[in-house]
Order: structure tokens, then C-alpha cells, then sequence
């Protein structure tokens, strides 16, 4: 057998196939192209030339471990890399034609196995974290931070779970919030008819539900309740009604003798007048202690000050204890009245005894420096 050297010069810088064409393209710096020439920085790159969904091409980066899919389809078109940056792995996108690192960042996957969307570092502001640890992270600096959505029908949307059991959720009733327990789905709705008013309601499911809902218990209470209009005691919502309360208050209030004449003038060595309002009903309690005559007053003696006024058409009597007084003989006892059946504000002493037809307390039998006052009467507005 005999050998025969043929010389023949090499055009190809690559492997030819058994056309006329190269099918694997190797450079001076190693670079590897398939079915293409690399690009300067693809250590390998594969070309998918034909016309389908698919047409990506695939690199190697030199400077950064990535892989790049590159659209070659000639219409508008948006590239995509997975490349490894040491620290992390990143899903960038941009333009791949530029040879160089595609320009923004999607998401990353850091050395902490945390995903990561909208920021380099887990956990800053508009971003989206996810930990290995089962933890969601949210954040957005000018918006919502999250949707939730459930389409078409009413019902739960978000339901809360421990060890696989459900302890609430919130949801849809008629287009309003409701957030309810675990425990027969019962929880509130949260209505709005309008801009700036509502009720909260409690409901079953999606159902309302009446007169089953307490608030509080007696090893939990509330402390405090403000109100600006009253509570209802019945079935009529929104309306003031024979079974409304809509007022309760305490305060003080400065008690004065004067004439029912001349009014006069006078002071005291110590005093005080409190008072309660329970819807139309007021308790007043009031003392005045050595009542010293300044400049002297007529008539009848009157107590001023009260802080609410009688309603008309009420007669009203309180109990009154009266300390160092000249009364008449015949006056065994004296109750606080008002001055007027009609509306009044201004109370005095009647002074009473057994077959006695009575008399208002006179200024002139007060002990000046000596004499006390003091007394309670209830009365309705």
C-alpha cells in the first residue's frame, strides 16, 4: 500500500461542514461561534438562524459568566442574560448587539438564596424580597404596595392560615370590605354609601348579621369610646329616636348666692359644684361655705351658676343642707327648687314644716361668715 502526500492550503479558520459553508468557528482568542462568527467577548456562541419563535442566540461572557439569548428576528426586540456576578445571579435584559452587559436588572437570586425583584439588596425600598425562611417582602415608597385580586364573584380573597388551618381572611360582601375570624366566618363589614361616611357592620360570610356580635367581654374590655353623635337602642340606624343616648359628660361649675332683688354681693371660704348629664337627665351637687355678706342683696336668696338649663313644664326637688341659718320657727326642713315651672337655670330653698305652707329662704336669715349651703337636684333638659 502506498501513501501519497497531498499539500493543499487551509482557508477555514474553523470546522467546515460538507458544503461550502462553516459550521464551527474557532478565533485567536478561542472564541467559539456555532453556525456564526463570536462575538469578541462570547467565549461560545450559538446561532439559531431559523424563522421561528426561537430565534435567540446563546453566549458565554468572558468578563462575567452569563448566558445571553439574543433576538435575531430584526423586529423590535428585548434580549436576556442570566449572568453570575460573583455574589449573586442575575436576570438582566437590554440589547445583546452591543457586545456588552445588557443594561437593567430584573431580578436576582443572591449568595443568601433570596430573590430578589426591583433592587440589588433584599429588603430596600420598591423592591420585592423573597427569603428562603417563608418570608414575602413588599415595599413601595409612593404606591400600594400590593393587589390582591379575585374577579367575577363575592367571597374570601385572602385567607390566613396556621398550621393549615384557616383564622380568618378578608374579602368581598356586595363590593365592601369585610375581614372575618376562622370561627363561622363571622367578622364586619366595612360599608361606604358615600365619600367620607360609612358603617361597620357585623356579618356572617357575606350575609349581615344582627343582634349576635358583642364588643368586648368582661375579661376584655374597651377602655374608651368617643362619639359624636349617640347610641341606639334599637333598629333604627342613623337616627335620633326615643331610645338614643347621645350625650354623657361630668364637668364643674361655680355655684353663687344673690338676691332675688338686689342681687347683692357675696364670698365664700370654700365651695365647689360638680355635675353629671346622662342624655336629658342632670344631677347637679353644689356647697358654699361661710357665705359672708359683702355688700347686702333682697329678697329671697338664690343659687346661680348651674350649668344647664330646665327644661319647661318640669318641677324638679332636691334635698339641701343648711348649717348655721335663722329660719323660721315654724320651717322644719327645705328642699332646692327651681324658680321658674318654666325653663330656669336659677334654684332656691323652700323652706317646709307639718301643717306649715312654707317660705323661700331669706337673705336676711343667712349668719353672715357662719352660714353653710349645700345641696343635689336632679333635672331633665
Amino acid at each position: 500500500m502506498a501513501l501519497t502526500k497531498v499539500t493543499r492550503n487551509l482557508l477555514s479558520t474553523g470546522i467546515d461542514d460538507q458544503s461550502t459553508s462553516t459550521a464551527i468557528t474557532i478565533d485567536s482568542s478561542g472564541n467559539v461561534g456555532i453556525s456564526t462568527t463570536p462575538h469578541s467577548n462570547s467565549k461560545l456562541h450559538i446561532l439559531d438562524a431559523s424563522s421561528s419563535l426561537d430565534d435567540y442566540t446563546i453566549h458565554i461572557e468572558a468578563y462575567q459568566p452569563a448566558v445571553v439569548w439574543q433576538d435575531i428576528s430584526g423586529g423590535p426586540s428585548t434580549d436576556f442574560a442570566l449572568q453570575a456576578d460573583g455574589s449573586a445571579l442575575m436576570f438582566r435584559y437590554g440589547d445583546a448587539a452591543t457586545e456588552t452587559q445588557l443594561a437593567s436588572e430584573a431580578m436576582r437570586i443572591d449568595s443568601s438564596g433570596r430573590l430578589i425583584v426591583g433592587n440589588t439588596s433584599a429588603f430596600t425600598a420598591d423592591s420585592v424580597t423573597i427569603d428562603q425562611g417563608g418570608f414575602l417582602a413588599v415595599r413601595n415608597t409612593s404606591g400600594a404596595a400590593m393587589e390582591i385580586r379575585r374577579d367575577t364573584s363575592h367571597g374570601n380573597i385572602l385567607d390566613l392560615q396556621i398550621d393549615g388551618q384557616t383564622i380568618g381572611n378578608l374579602g368581598s360582601a356586595g363590593g365592601y370590605l369585610t375581614v372575618l375570624g376562622s370561627t363561622n366566618q363571622v367578622g364586619l363589614k366595612f360599608y361606604s354609601a358615600a365619600a367620607n361616611t360609612g358603617i361597620i357592620h357585623p356579618v356572617s360570610g357575606t350575609a349581615d348579621l344582627d343582634a349576635a356580635v358583642d364588643l368586648g367581654y368582661s375579661g376584655g374590655r374597651f377602655k374608651d369610646l368617643y362619639l359624636s353623635g349617640g347610641v341606639v337602642f334599637d333598629a333604627v340606624t342613623g337616627n335620633a329616636t326615643s331610645n338614643t343616648l347621645d350625650d354623657y359628660e361630668e364637668g364643674t361649675w361655680t355655684p353663687a348666692v344673690r338676691g332675688a332683688g338686689v342681687a347683692g354681693s357675696y364670698t365664700y371660704s370654700g365651695g365647689y359644684g360638680v355635675y353629671t348629664k346622662i342624655g336629658r337627665q342632670v344631677t347637679i351637687s353644689f356647697f358654699l361655705q361661710d357665705i359672708t355678706e359683702v355688700s347686702a342683696g333682697t329678697a329671697y336668696l338664690q343659687i346661680t351658676g348651674c350649668p344647664f338649663t330646665k327644661a319647661s313644664g318640669q318641677f324638679s326637688n332636691g334635698v339641701v343642707n343648711l348649717q348655721s341659718i335663722d329660719w323660721f320657727n315654724s320651717s322644719t326642713y327645705g328642699t332646692l327648687q327651681f324658680t321658674s315651672v318654666g325653663a330656669s337655670s336659677v334654684i332656691y330653698v323652700r323652706m317646709n314644716g307639718d301643717n306649715y305652707a312654707g317660705a323661700d329662704l331669706q337673705l336676711t336669715e343667712l349668719v353672715s361668715g357662719a352660714s353653710d349651703i349645700g345641696g343635689t337636684i336632679t333635672f331633665f333638659t
